[in-house]
């Protein structure tokens, strides 16, 4: 009996030796030689996976891209703020209070401004007198934090007001002067402001937009400030960043909250001090 059944296990592909294997295996009294097969998945099964593998990339990657683009534009905010906070503490030291630089409205003025920060920074070109966009601007029509509006100003490089250069980091900057009576916030860093700053951190590349690559400081006597901080009443944050506002100048409050929040959350939701 033993044997008989050992013969014609055997030749099904069995033996006893095979069987108390078989028993302890995951595919008890299937032989070894016929396992793979059942291990394998099918066409059908493979193309499901890389269909619903495809649909949650979709869903997911667009969405981390976008985070570390913001991420890298708070960082490069920062870093503007930090070299130009330290380029005008230098320049004070060097050539007194702001308020003796006599200053007045006007492009003359804008470029008096810029020649005392020039020397604390680490400029790669000056872009000329305003409408020589080639050298920092371009040819790009500027928008608003709302896409759907341009920016009054058409691009920095049109307004002759402004006097503009291009850092060795990438970053293109203008300046705006003014005499230092003018408050533009109820607190002493916000009093007596001689002008402002604005910057698009990637110069010719998009979106060129107010709030997403190009951002507003002022130039208090005290300090440089960016635009929209808490107690800033000429450019308040809940107008002048806001998505869905029309204005001619929304954007320019931005800066604030990414020195202070370190995000750009006002991309995506109203934001509020």
């Amino acid at each position: 009996m033993f044997n008989l059944l050992n013969i014609r296990n055997s030749k099904r592909g069995y033996s006893i030796k095979n069987i108390r294997q078989n028993a302890m295996a995951p595919y008890p009294l299937i032989p070894f030689h016929r396992r793979g097969k059942l291990c394998a998945f099918t066409l059908a099964e493979v193309l499901i996976t890389l269909v619903i593998v495809g649909v949650i990339a979709a869903l997911t990657v667009p969405t981390l891209i976008a985070k570390y683009t913001e991420q890298q534009t708070v960082t490069a905010v920062k870093k503007f703020y930090s070299e130009i906070s330290q380029a005008y503490n230098a320049a004070i030291a060097k050539n007194g209070p702001t308020d003796t630089w006599e200053l007045v409205y006007g492009g003359e003025s804008a470029e008096k401004l810029l020649n005392i920060l020039a020397p604390h920074l680490r400029i790669m070109n000056r872009c000329g007198a305003a409408g020589a966009n080639g050298k920092c601007f371009g040819d790009a029509t500027y928008k608003t934090l709302n896409p759907n509006v341009n920016w009054f100003l058409g691009n920095p490089g049109t307004y002759g007001s402004y006097a503009s250069a291009r850092l060795d980091n990438g970053f293109v900057f203008w300046t705006w002067a003014n005499n230092c009576n003018m408050n533009v916030g109820s607190t002493e860093k916000l009093q007596h402001t001689c002008g402002a700053i604005g910057v698009d951190i990637n110069g010719y590349k998009k979106p060129n937009a107010l709030g997403k690559d190009t951002f507003y400081f002022w130039v208090t006597k005290n300090a440089i400030v960016p635009i929209g901080s808490r107690f800033d009443t000429e450019h308040p944050l809940d107008t002048y960043c806001n998505r869905s506002d029309a204005g001619g100048n929304n954007g320019y409050a931005c800066a604030a909250w990414i020195i202070e929040k370190g995000n750009m959350d006002y991309l995506h939701q109203d934001v509020h001090w």
